[in-house]
């Protein structure tokens, strides 16, 4: 259920799985995002499923992201 993302309860799971790891590549100045070389565009593949599961957080992600990139953590 929980990979499969099927039930609200599931999407919720795996946004907040996703959410932690988001927010601590953020605040290590993308450290793991540079080691793999990751791109926004998948970050936000990763985390879209908090769009829908927590659309109230999804301004805060979209920030974040932006912000990534305007200081180099993230590639565009």
């Amino acid at each position: 259920e929980f990979e499969s993302m099927e039930t609200p309860d599931a999407k919720y799971a795996a946004a907040l799985d996703r959410l932690q790891p988001f927010i601590l590549n953020y605040l290590t100045q993308g450290h793991t995002w540079a080691l793999g070389d990751v791109k926004s565009s998948q970050v936000y593949k990763r985390i879209g499923v908090l769009k829908d599961a927590m659309p109230k957080l999804w301004s805060f992600v979209e920030n974040i992201i932006k912000e990534s990139i305007e200081k180099g953590y993230l590639k565009e």
